[in-house]
């Protein structure tokens, strides 16, 4: 393909109203995209729910109850009206990218995918049944471990084989952002994985907050989901005060866990929904970031949040036998692998960590080697290569 002839086109039929990585996701893949000379554009719902939408972000999907979760629609008796708007959602993303392909009438289109639901999936691939493929590709990004989803990894299978037949003699890339499960990927659908960079890893802090040196801040960022760990962080918050007593810790996270202080550890509540400018304050802000993420949902994905972490140079506490425990074991930090079953082992943990130089030292050649490959630039690098050879 011709660099200055390509059109990258962003398919994000939920932004999840900006929660989440997924915005600043995409921005990053803009900017990467234009760095290699090619046009780049974003197409999102009608009811996407941005205050603002980035530049060249189009809102033309109409998407309806393809945002609803399918238990949520199944159990109000919506199953034909999810129908009726899978044909619509097909519609209009027909319609937009027959848009960009006559924009860059000279040049090539990748339809990009990272972020889906199993209906979304389905409404994609027949959009892509209907759509000329002389001048498309369609680059497909796995997060997840197919296996670990069930009857619903299965159908997902179905529809991703379908895609790969789709688009033959390269058409299709197969990519992901994890070392482990671009192996398990070339298993399951007998094509290799490319395995991309996690973009978005600015390390400049726009500011810090005030804060008290004697103490040690912990947070625990995003939604306070089981699958995040939110029974690890009720019962840390409630384990006994360290003997001898050290540095105090101050847990933050999420309003919405009703978590109270214990004896042991002073519990900051924090807004349900932190704006860019308060997460990027609180990420520089803390000395320790706590992951205590589900092993078998986390085995093979990656976290967005630990790769911000790692370029902020904080110390990120993870799961055993995790994406993010297989990441520190390469760069000898198995001292971060928590056990969260041991709520005073934990906390002993953090005070070893926040005050031991030499992991310091340890975290600051991670970081150093992380960011080569987790960048803007890496991600430019690895859009080009992949442009390149088909």
């Amino acid at each position: 393909m011709n660099d200055k002839q390509i059109t990258m086109i962003s398919v994000m039929p939920d932004v999840h109203g900006g929660i989440g990585h997924h915005v600043g996701y995409h921005q990053s893949v803009g900017n990467a995209a234009r760095a290699c000379g090619w046009r780049h554009v974003a197409l999102v719902s009608t009811s996407h729910g941005l205050a603002r939408l980035p530049e060249s972000w189009r809102a033309v999907l109409d998407t309806g109850l393809l945002t609803t979760g399918l238990p949520q629609v199944l159990a109000r008796g919506k199953a034909f009206a999810l129908l009726g708007d899978m044909r619509r959602f097909t519609d209009t993303l027909v319609q937009a990218v027959q848009e960009e392909l006559r924009l860059g009438a000279a040049g090539e289109c990748i339809v990009f995918l990272d972020d889906f639901n199993g209906p979304q999936l389905l409404a994609i691939r027949q959009a892509m049944r209907r759509l000329p493929k002389e001048r498309l590709h369609f680059w497909f990004l796995y997060r997840y471990d197919p296996a670990a989803r069930g009857i619903a990894g299965k159908l997902y299978q179905r529809a991703v084989a379908s895609l790969i037949r789709l688009f033959p003699n390269g058409r299709f890339r197969m990519l992901t952002d994890s070392v482990p499960l671009a192996t398990e990927l070339k298993s399951t659908f007998g094509m290799p994985a490319h395995v991309m960079p996690i973009p978005h890893t600015s390390a400049q802090a726009s500011r810090t907050l005030a804060r008290d040196p004697d103490e040690i801040i912990c947070w625990w960022p995003g939604a306070p989901r089981p699958d995040k760990g939110l029974d690890v962080m009720q019962r840390l918050a409630q384990a006994p005060a360290p003997v001898p007593a050290g540095r105090r810790i101050r847990l933050a996270l999420s309003e919405a866990a009703n978590i109270a202080s214990g004896v042991g550890v002073t519990v900051q509540a924090l807004p349900r929904h932190l704006s860019s400018g308060d997460y990027d304050a609180w990420l520089h802000t803390a000395d320790v970031l706590l992951m205590p993420y589900d092993r078998q949902r986390y085995r093979l994905a990656t976290s967005g949040i630990f790769a911000e972490c790692v370029a902020a140079g904080k110390i990120p506490l993870v799961t055993d036998g995790t994406w993010m425990a297989f990441e520190l074991d390469r760069h000898d930090l198995r001292e971060l692998v928590c056990d969260w079953s041991d709520p005073a082992g934990t906390l002993a943990t953090i005070r070893r960590a926040a005050e031991d130089p030499e992991l310091r030292q340890k975290l600051s050649r991670m970081r150093e080697s992380f960011l080569e490959f987790h960048s803007e630039g890496a991600y430019a690098r690895e859009l080009r290569g992949l442009a390149s050879n088909p």
